[in-house]
């Protein structure tokens, strides 16, 4: 804590009575999303099962910024059947970018010799 003062420590409130390390929140500059769509008017659809923590980073952040698998005019129109898949909304995002291909891993695949 001497090394930066807004450092404190803090009384656990469970049972235990420990002593805990509390520290201000990080101010996120941008945070960059990756979806499977996305539309122009800024919504987006994951369709993973889990939708990892992209929400609070978009919230948390000054700017967001996703690239996407698909971008499409309006998901309410192409995709409505996963409209419960918009995690992070357009209010959160400022630029979109469709970058297909640019989660997955590219397999390289080795030719078997039989030595002839």
């Amino acid at each position: 804590m001497t090394m930066n003062p807004e450092f404190r420590t803090v009384r656990s409130p469970y049972d235990d009575g420990g002593v805990l390390l509390a520290m201000p929140a990080i101010e996120l500059d941008a945070a960059l999303v990756h979806v499977d769509r996305a539309d122009r008017l800024g919504n987006t659809q994951t369709l993973g099962p889990d939708p990892y923590f992209d929400e609070h980073y978009a919230r948390a952040s000054t700017s967001c910024y996703v690239t996407c698998e698909e971008l499409v005019d309006r998901l309410d129109l192409s995709h409505p059947e996963d409209a419960r898949l918009n995690h992070v909304r357009a209010l959160f995002r400022h630029r979109a970018s469709c970058t297909r291909r640019s989660a997955r891993t590219r397999r390289r695949t080795r030719r078997a010799t039989d030595g002839t």
